[in-house]
Protein backbone atom coordinates (compact mmCIF):
# COMPACT_ATOMS: atom_id res chain seq x y z
CA UNK A 1 0.00 0.00 0.00
CA UNK A 2 1.61 3.51 -1.38
CA UNK A 3 1.84 6.55 1.67
CA UNK A 4 -1.00 8.13 0.07
CA UNK A 5 -3.11 5.14 -0.03
CA UNK A 6 -2.79 4.48 4.04
CA UNK A 7 -3.27 8.09 4.65
CA UNK A 8 -6.28 8.18 2.91
CA UNK A 9 -7.37 5.36 4.75
CA UNK A 10 -6.49 6.56 8.18
CA UNK A 11 -8.43 9.78 7.52
CA UNK A 12 -11.25 7.94 7.00
CA UNK A 13 -11.38 5.87 9.39
CA UNK A 14 -11.00 8.73 11.71
CA UNK A 15 -13.49 10.57 10.05
CA UNK A 16 -16.12 7.15 10.56
CA UNK A 17 -15.06 6.89 14.17
CA UNK A 18 -15.74 10.21 15.16
CA UNK A 19 -19.30 10.03 13.71
CA UNK A 20 -20.40 7.25 14.63
CA UNK A 21 -19.12 7.31 18.45
CA UNK A 22 -21.87 8.33 20.95
CA UNK A 23 -20.80 12.10 22.54
CA UNK A 24 -18.76 11.63 26.10
CA UNK A 25 -21.01 10.67 29.30
CA UNK A 26 -20.08 13.90 30.59
CA UNK A 27 -21.10 16.17 27.72
CA UNK A 28 -23.80 18.64 29.10
CA UNK A 29 -27.04 18.34 27.33
CA UNK A 30 -28.86 21.26 25.21
CA UNK A 31 -30.61 23.66 27.70
CA UNK A 32 -34.09 24.71 27.19
CA UNK A 33 -34.51 28.00 27.77
CA UNK A 34 -38.23 28.99 29.64
CA UNK A 35 -37.66 32.57 30.48
CA UNK A 36 -35.97 36.07 29.68
CA UNK A 37 -35.57 39.26 31.72
CA UNK A 38 -34.40 42.33 30.25
CA UNK A 39 -30.72 43.69 31.20
CA UNK A 40 -30.04 46.33 33.20
CA UNK A 41 -33.56 46.66 35.33
CA UNK A 42 -32.08 45.77 38.73
CA UNK A 43 -29.17 45.83 40.69
CA UNK A 44 -25.68 44.66 39.63
CA UNK A 45 -25.93 40.85 41.03
CA UNK A 46 -29.38 40.83 41.44
CA UNK A 47 -30.07 41.60 37.62
CA UNK A 48 -31.79 38.00 35.83
CA UNK A 49 -31.43 37.34 32.34
CA UNK A 50 -32.46 33.93 31.84
CA UNK A 51 -33.69 30.86 33.28
CA UNK A 52 -32.88 27.39 31.47
CA UNK A 53 -33.47 23.65 32.08
CA UNK A 54 -32.46 20.25 30.96
CA UNK A 55 -32.41 16.92 31.91
CA UNK A 56 -28.88 15.71 33.03
CA UNK A 57 -29.42 11.98 34.33
CA UNK A 58 -31.60 11.39 37.27
CA UNK A 59 -31.91 15.31 37.23
CA UNK A 60 -32.93 18.54 36.46
CA UNK A 61 -30.61 20.89 35.98
CA UNK A 62 -31.51 24.91 36.47
CA UNK A 63 -29.69 27.50 35.45
CA UNK A 64 -30.09 31.10 36.54
CA UNK A 65 -28.44 33.84 34.49
CA UNK A 66 -27.62 36.95 35.62
CA UNK A 67 -26.70 39.88 33.78
CA UNK A 68 -23.94 42.45 35.21
CA UNK A 69 -22.49 39.75 37.89
CA UNK A 70 -20.90 41.83 40.54
CA UNK A 71 -16.76 40.66 40.36
CA UNK A 72 -15.52 37.95 42.77
CA UNK A 73 -18.96 37.27 44.76
CA UNK A 74 -21.16 37.65 42.00
CA UNK A 75 -23.82 37.70 43.29
CA UNK A 76 -26.06 40.59 45.53
CA UNK A 77 -24.47 40.66 48.84
CA UNK A 78 -27.19 38.05 50.76
CA UNK A 79 -29.10 37.47 47.61
CA UNK A 80 -31.50 34.54 47.04
CA UNK A 81 -32.24 32.98 43.71
CA UNK A 82 -35.10 31.24 43.38
CA UNK A 83 -37.33 29.35 40.64
CA UNK A 84 -40.87 28.30 41.50
CA UNK A 85 -42.22 25.60 39.45
CA UNK A 86 -44.89 22.99 39.41
CA UNK A 87 -44.87 19.52 38.84
CA UNK A 88 -48.21 17.56 38.83
CA UNK A 89 -50.12 19.98 41.11
CA UNK A 90 -47.39 20.71 43.48
CA UNK A 91 -45.24 23.65 43.93
CA UNK A 92 -41.79 23.88 44.41
CA UNK A 93 -38.87 26.17 45.16
CA UNK A 94 -35.15 25.31 44.30
CA UNK A 95 -33.35 28.45 45.55
CA UNK A 96 -29.36 29.07 45.92
CA UNK A 97 -28.22 31.59 48.37
CA UNK A 98 -24.73 32.91 49.91
CA UNK A 99 -23.49 32.30 53.35
CA UNK A 100 -21.54 34.16 54.99
CA UNK A 101 -17.93 34.06 53.56
CA UNK A 102 -19.40 33.49 50.22
CA UNK A 103 -20.48 29.91 49.99
CA UNK A 104 -23.29 29.37 48.13
CA UNK A 105 -26.24 26.71 49.60
CA UNK A 106 -28.73 25.23 47.42
CA UNK A 107 -31.98 23.99 48.47
CA UNK A 108 -35.37 22.63 47.58
CA UNK A 109 -38.79 23.18 49.36
CA UNK A 110 -42.01 22.31 48.42
CA UNK A 111 -44.63 24.94 49.24
CA UNK A 112 -48.16 23.65 50.62
CA UNK A 113 -50.94 26.15 51.63
CA UNK A 114 -48.09 29.02 51.52
CA UNK A 115 -45.97 27.03 54.19
CA UNK A 116 -42.29 26.05 52.44
CA UNK A 117 -41.24 22.47 53.93
CA UNK A 118 -37.40 21.95 52.90
CA UNK A 119 -37.24 18.31 51.28
CA UNK A 120 -33.40 18.62 50.27
CA UNK A 121 -30.20 20.10 49.95
CA UNK A 122 -29.06 20.69 46.35
CA UNK A 123 -26.11 19.81 44.37
CA UNK A 124 -25.29 23.25 42.38
CA UNK A 125 -22.60 25.51 41.73
CA UNK A 126 -22.59 29.66 41.43
CA UNK A 127 -20.07 30.92 38.84
CA UNK A 128 -19.11 34.72 39.84
CA UNK A 129 -19.91 35.51 36.37
CA UNK A 130 -23.37 35.19 37.23
CA UNK A 131 -24.76 31.76 36.09
CA UNK A 132 -26.16 29.75 39.07
CA UNK A 133 -26.75 25.83 38.40
CA UNK A 134 -28.86 23.61 40.76
CA UNK A 135 -29.65 20.28 39.95
CA UNK A 136 -32.49 19.16 41.14
CA UNK A 137 -33.38 15.10 41.60
CA UNK A 138 -36.24 14.30 39.64
CA UNK A 139 -37.54 11.51 41.96
CA UNK A 140 -37.52 14.19 44.79
CA UNK A 141 -40.41 16.30 42.64
CA UNK A 142 -41.92 13.33 41.41
CA UNK A 143 -41.13 13.51 37.63
CA UNK A 144 -40.04 11.04 35.17
CA UNK A 145 -40.25 10.35 31.46
CA UNK A 146 -43.19 12.81 30.15
CA UNK A 147 -44.01 14.78 32.95
CA UNK A 148 -44.45 18.41 32.55
CA UNK A 149 -42.51 20.85 34.38
CA UNK A 150 -43.50 24.61 34.30
CA UNK A 151 -43.25 28.09 36.52
CA UNK A 152 -46.46 28.64 38.81
CA UNK A 153 -47.48 31.23 35.99
CA UNK A 154 -47.25 34.49 38.36
CA UNK A 155 -44.94 37.59 36.98
CA UNK A 156 -42.30 36.56 40.12
CA UNK A 157 -41.62 32.67 39.44
CA UNK A 158 -38.09 33.03 38.63
CA UNK A 159 -36.35 35.90 41.74
CA UNK A 160 -34.02 37.48 43.04
CA UNK A 161 -34.68 38.49 46.92
CA UNK A 162 -33.13 40.00 49.78
CA UNK A 163 -33.11 37.74 52.88
CA UNK A 164 -33.62 40.97 55.12
CA UNK A 165 -35.90 39.86 57.94
CA UNK A 166 -39.05 37.65 57.40
CA UNK A 167 -39.52 38.61 53.82
CA UNK A 168 -36.90 40.71 51.81
CA UNK A 169 -37.61 43.09 49.10
CA UNK A 170 -37.60 41.40 45.54
CA UNK A 171 -34.83 43.04 43.71
CA UNK A 172 -35.53 41.70 40.08
CA UNK A 173 -38.23 39.05 38.93
CA UNK A 174 -39.04 37.01 35.93
CA UNK A 175 -41.68 34.68 34.70
CA UNK A 176 -41.10 31.13 33.17
CA UNK A 177 -42.73 31.78 29.37
CA UNK A 178 -42.11 28.36 28.32
CA UNK A 179 -42.83 24.48 29.48
CA UNK A 180 -40.30 21.73 29.73
CA UNK A 181 -40.96 18.33 29.57
CA UNK A 182 -38.62 15.43 30.79
CA UNK A 183 -37.65 13.60 27.64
Amino acid sequence: MTKSRALRVTAVAVLAVSVFMAPSAGAAPKMKQLGIDPALDAPYGADLAALMVASHGGDLHLRIELAGALPVQGSYPGAGIQWTFDVRGRTFVAEGHPEPGGEFIYTLFEVVDGAFTQLAQLEGNFDPSGLLDMFVPLSGIGARKGTRISGTGTADDVEVHQHAGPVGPLLDTMSTTSDFVVP
